[in-house]
């Protein structure tokens, strides 16, 4: 960050103290009038084609206007910065008391011309592409991609002195009248690595021998899926090592763009997709545990599509936001996209859950200021983005007046590891990727259990937030099937110090390079056996019986649960739903019913511990609300029990002594 008034007679840890304070003085002035932000966002087709005023954006609710800067139009020759079309949208816009978020575009995005035509170009200048060819980043076949190498130092200086004027330009003609400038990195202007295709990125030069210098060989070429359906993994030693490489790679390029844009004294945007996803489109979510000292409004964004099809389900944005609050990120807003249903003709039929998304997250983050909504339009025969259609619009009529809940009494971490979804990349077993709906599920139910409040935290929070974690009354890890050794270590010792730690199943059985580890920490939860089914089954629970049936819609039904001294079964097996289903698990010898099988059961209780052998918030058919309910109920009497015996507040830190690992000692 840049320091100001360097003339002052003062000695150099003052003047940067003093320095500090007047930045923040500002930002929090420039920020603190109260008012939801609610921004849409607009594009060139837009101006040209609609009647956009002041006065019709207000009627809808949106208060400011998302604009794209594009590099290949500012400097379409080298050195000569124009804003002309940018200032003739803005200037009437900003006189009716429209603010403005600006996405500074230098990405690998095709250029779209002021129709809405896709043209051949990208938004990168055509006098870069051709002087700076080494700019390029590589895939795996040493062919250029469309994204900017930022360790090329001409890539980086060029790109700096974009940003620098463009930041200069806008903010000296409209001041505080833009809300902030959004580094746009790649080809999907999110701050994350991408893809098109298969062009892995990176696999330059610079960036392969750095990596083969650390890690003694060059950088993976991951051309395939892990599924869990499969029953096995392919072991990836250096995956970790790769990304962590490039989340590395992606950090010192969005410090240092944002240290440009604070220097002019303006506030650092930062757009993170979808964050938990297997699709292997989506690599570099975690580099998102990284970046908030870099970010000072985070936007949260999802276009309601999982990468295989649409997706209609308003907990995604909600738990995406709660995560960025508890990664640090003071200030967020909420991204809703629609352009993927509208280029189907459905993007009405997504404002219910647009609105639901929104408000969910508005109500329960603190730290949520608004909104963004985008990708309302249609294509027509010609190929060409209709503008955007602000008489639908006024159908989503979002609450900007909605109250945020107070915290409950009982908080509850919801641990999504990026390990998890970075090792199961592709994952469609059983068409779905599994772990993201036990994740988003389980995300829904906690919510509704009153007086709690759900914490999603991620790995870097486990390691090193220990206020955070130490709040806690108790952690759920849902279907997290691969952990680093640190992380089921740090889950043990929060154990250990008096918190709740719930699974639904197999924690922890890979680790992080794909080794089968066979443990999902059984001494734990009290795991003495096994076994796995496939086939609907019928379990005793609270003096009735209750079918559990997947419907096929998971690799298992459910695994039956023996306990250990001192742990209670609950659920106990009766035996397979259908009759039919008896006589085949009778004859096959895979599942028996009333022989072997007895002290067998779907759950699992101890002194602060509750395992499922079942996804209970995954199952399908009559008897889903009722093991939804059992779910609520059982994380709810386990953190009630915990209640009674220790408050947070006087248990053990689990951050009080080493954690070993597997023969290391590694500090906290």
């Amino acid at each position: 960050m840049c320091i100001f008034f360097t003339a002052w007679k003062l000695p150099v840890v003052l003047k940067k103290y003093f320095a500090a304070l007047m930045f923040l003085a500002w930002f929090v002035g420039a920020h603190a009038d109260g008012n939801l932000v609610s921004t849409i966002s607009l594009n060139a087709w837009d101006f040209k084609n609609s009647q956009i005023s002041p006065e019709k954006l207000q009627k809808l609710g949106f208060n400011h206007v998302t604009l794209y800067i594009q590099w290949s139009d500012v400097e379409s020759e080298k050195g000569i910065f124009r804003f002309d079309e940018f200032d003739q949208w803005m200037e009437p816009l900003v006189k009716g008391g429209i603010k403005f978020i600006l996405v500074l575009d230098f990405g690998g995005t095709k250029y779209i011309d002021d129709n809405g035509v896709e043209t051949n170009r990208i938004v990168i200048p055509e006098w870069f592409q051709v002087k700076y060819l080494d700019a390029a980043m590589l895939d795996f076949s040493k062919k250029r991609t469309k994204q900017i190498n930022f360790r090329n130092r001409e890539a980086l200086r060029l790109t700096s002195r974009f940003i620098d004027q463009s930041v200069r330009h806008f903010s000296e003609a409209y001041g505080s009248a833009v809300t902030g400038y959004a580094i746009g990195l790649q080809d999907e202007r999110e701050i994350k690595y991408g893809q098109e295709g298969y062009e892995w990125r990176d696999y330059g030069r610079e960036f392969s021998d750095a990596f083969k210098a650390r890690f003694g060989d060059v950088p993976p070429v991951i051309n395939y899926n892990n599924e869990v359906a499969q029953g096995r993994t392919r072991r990836e030693p250096l995956l970790f090592d790769l990304l962590k490489s490039r989340d590395a790679d992606l950090k010192a390029a969005v410090c240092h763009y944002a240290d440009i844009i604070r220097g002019h004294r303006q506030s650092v945007v930062g757009y993170f997709g979808e964050i938990f996803t297997s699709h292997d489109a989506i690599y570099g979510g975690g580099v998102v545990q990284e970046l908030a000292p870099c970010i000072d409004i985070a936007v949260a964004d999802f276009n309601f599509y999982d990468g295989y099809e649409l997706k209609n389900d308003p907990n995604v944005l909600p738990l995406m936001a709660n995560y960025l609050v508890h990664n640090g990120f003071k200030k967020i807003l909420i991204g809703a996209y629609g352009e993927r249903w509208a280029n189907q003709g459905k993007g009405a039929a997504l404002f219910p859950y647009v609105r639901q998304s929104v408000e969910r997250a508005l109500s329960r983050n603190q730290q949520v200021i608004g909104y963004e909504i985008a990708g309302f339009y249609g294509v027509s025969k010609e190929n060409r983005i209709q503008p955007v259609d602000l008489h639908a619009l006024a159908q989503l009529k979002i609450d900007n007046g909605i109250k945020k809940a107070s915290p409950g009494s009982r908080r509850i971490g919801l641990f999504a590891s990026r390990t998890n979804f970075d090792f199961w990349h592709g994952e469609r077993s059983n068409q779905r990727n599994i772990h993201q709906d036990a994740l988003i599920e389980a995300y829904a139910l906690l919510s509704e259990i009153p007086d709690a409040e759900v914490i999603v935290l991620g790995e870097r929070a486990l390691r090193e937030d220990t206020e955070l974690v130490a709040s806690l009354d108790a952690i759920f890890v849902p279907h997290q099937i691969v952990l680093p050794r640190e992380i089921k270590q740090r889950l043990r010792n929060f154990w250990a110090s008096g918190g709740v730690l719930v699974q639904d199943m197999r924690l922890g059985e890979f680790s992080a390079d794909g080794d089968t580890t066979s443990d999902w920490l059984h001494d734990v939860f009290g795991i003495q056996d096994v076994r796995w089914s496939g086939q609907a089954g019928r379990f005793a629970y609270g003096g009735k019986v209750i079918d559990l049936d997947m419907q096929g819609k998971t690799y298992v039904n459910h695994g039956l649960l023996k306990a250990r001294s001192g742990y209670a079964v609950a659920a106990t097996y009766q035996g397979p739903k259908e009759w039919m289903a008896r006589i085949k698990s009778w004859i096959s010898g895979k599942v028996r019913s009333g022989q072997g099988d007895a002290g067998y059961g779907l759950i699992l209780r101890g002194d602060r511990s509750l395992v499922f052998g079942c996804l209970p918030q995954l199952v399908e058919g009559e008897s889903a609300p009722i093991w939804r309910r059992i779910f609520m109920k059982e994380i709810t009497d386990a953190v009630a029990q915990r209640s009674r015996s220790m408050q947070p507040s006087s248990r053990p830190s689990p951050y009080s002594a080493p954690v070993k690992v597997t023969g290391a000692l590694i500090g906290a």
